[in-house]
């Protein structure tokens, strides 16, 4: 039986972080040879219209409705599948189906945000351009995922070669706009970079931060509202990560500030499940090889692959980023 093993150092935070700079973005540019600079220029001239008065946030604003339409689809279908053949098809298939309904369904939440960004007018603040990359990003992941999972199981092929041109054209279309490289006047992070430092103080520090900043880069921070400590020697405030996460508030907005969850030292057997109403959570393990979450769930014992992951969050509305971390299995 294998064993996938987390070593937590990791910060969660949401992806409405209001953490970048405020730079914003310039005046659009012109579509003129916009498809070259993309990772499929034949397939994104095929879907663009050829009109030169068009800039490129009309591109941006076309790709996500073909995006969130196409993921739509792919959700009808899976739907489809669930109910008109669950009586005849294996228990694994079923589970692989429903887990291509839950990452489905957070792609069709992610890309009607990413709409909500960009459909009025043409500037973006940095932090949106941040946002904007990181839901695209998600939104391929899941469909890998969910393709993966399906093939997996032997049963399930046929079902996966039917979905796998849809799914293929919808991670061509995230591709393509990631690609559209949007004008953006001041500091430039690079693709999946956390544009922070964390504090260097002793971790016992975080219990003085609330109302503070915790993180720096030039003029961002973020406000920490309230830290809560794990420590399975009943020390802390939770035993588990599970209940520190249940214990966090619901559906808090972006001024309210992080909810930040300190995991001592120590082994962690639990699977996280990150529910889509907490939002804004931070979490800060001791370092490599101290703080480990590990279970012993794996494809091979029957487990899906989306739920054979330690770590999994089934919310459009946080990100992980991962620090100094060893190898891990979660989605």
């Amino acid at each position: 039986m294998s064993i996938s093993t987390f070593s937590l150092f990791l910060i969660i935070h949401s992806i409405m972080s209001p953490i970048h700079a405020s730079s914003s973005f310039s005046k659009p540019t012109s579509s003129d040879g916009l498809c070259d600079i993309t990772p499929y220029p034949d397939f994104c001239n095929s879907e663009m219209p050829q009109n030169k008065s068009t800039n490129i946030y009309d591109y941006g604003r076309l790709s996500i409705q073909k995006s969130l339409s196409t993921s739509q689809v792919i959700l009808s279908a899976i739907n489809r599948y669930l109910h008109s053949g669950s009586s005849s098809q294996s228990q694994t298939t079923v589970f692989a189906l429903q887990d291509c309904k839950i990452l489905l369904s957070s792609n069709v939440d992610l890309l009607s945000s990413v709409a909500g960004i960009i459909k009025d007018g043409n500037a973006l603040q940095s932090s949106q351009y941040g946002d904007l990359e990181t839901w695209l990003s998600a939104t391929i992941t899941s469909k890998q995922t969910c393709l993966e999972g399906l093939y997996a199981v032997s049963s399930a092929w046929a079902i996966a070669n039917g979905l796998s041109p849809s799914l293929a054209n919808g991670t061509m279309l995230c591709s393509v706009l990631l690609g559209e490289k949007f004008p953006f006047s001041g500091a430039k992070y690079a693709r999946n970079h956390l544009p922070l430092r964390l504090s260097r103080w002793h971790p016992k520090f975080y219990e003085s931060t609330i109302g503070r900043k915790l993180l720096q880069s030039g003029g961002g921070s973020v406000n920490i509202t309230k830290v809560v400590v794990v420590n399975p020697d009943g020390s802390g405030n939770y035993t588990t990560i599970n209940d520190a996460i249940s214990a966090a508030p619901n559906n808090t907005q972006a001024g309210q500030g992080y909810y930040l969850i300190h995991v001592v030292s120590g082994v962690y057997q639990e699977y996280i499940s990150i529910a889509s109403n907490k939002k804004y959570l931070m979490m800060v393990g001791d370092g490599i090889n101290q703080t480990i979450i590990t279970g012993n769930h794996s494809v091979g014992d029957g487990w899906t692959t989306f739920n054979s992951a330690t770590f999994g969050t089934y919310t459009s509305s946080i990100i992980l980023r991962l620090c100094l971390v060893s190898p891990s299995n979660w989605y």
